[in-house]
């Protein structure tokens, strides 16, 4: 197996084991960013969250655009939450909310949990 595919193959199962993932950013002030859609883009981006896979060969390839220059590094959420925000961007499309919509909503993701937010 070539090493990009291996490399590939552990950034599946890390993300199948859900140590690597998908986050929401915040949607408190995004009602006013989506207009009419907000209610559709929040229900989306919550399912999103839970349902979406990256696929092996899509993965492999933008692994590969990205590693193609020397010396490069190429960490698995430089390459992820792009994947992600194109596939979000083009589910809301294929949901009827306008292109500049979706293309606002791409934004919505982050592969870094959330700061937890304890009161003492």
């Amino acid at each position: 197996m070539e090493p990009l595919e291996q490399m590939a193959d552990d950034v599946l199962f890390a993300w199948q084991s859900r140590s690597l993932r998908l986050w929401l950013t915040s949607l408190r002030d995004c009602p006013e960013e989506f207009d009419n859609w907000a209610g559709l883009v929040r229900l989306r981006a919550n399912y999103f969250t839970d349902q979406w896979q990256p696929t092996r060969s899509e993965l492999v390839s933008r692994l590969r655009a990205c590693l193609g220059q020397p010396d490069s590094e190429c960490p698995p959420s430089d390459v992820l939450l792009p994947m992600a925000a194109d596939a979000f961007e083009a589910d809301l499309v294929s949901k009827g909310v306008p292109k500049t919509v979706a293309n606002r909503a791409r934004d919505l993701f982050t592969m870094d949990p959330p700061v937890a937010q304890w009161k003492f």
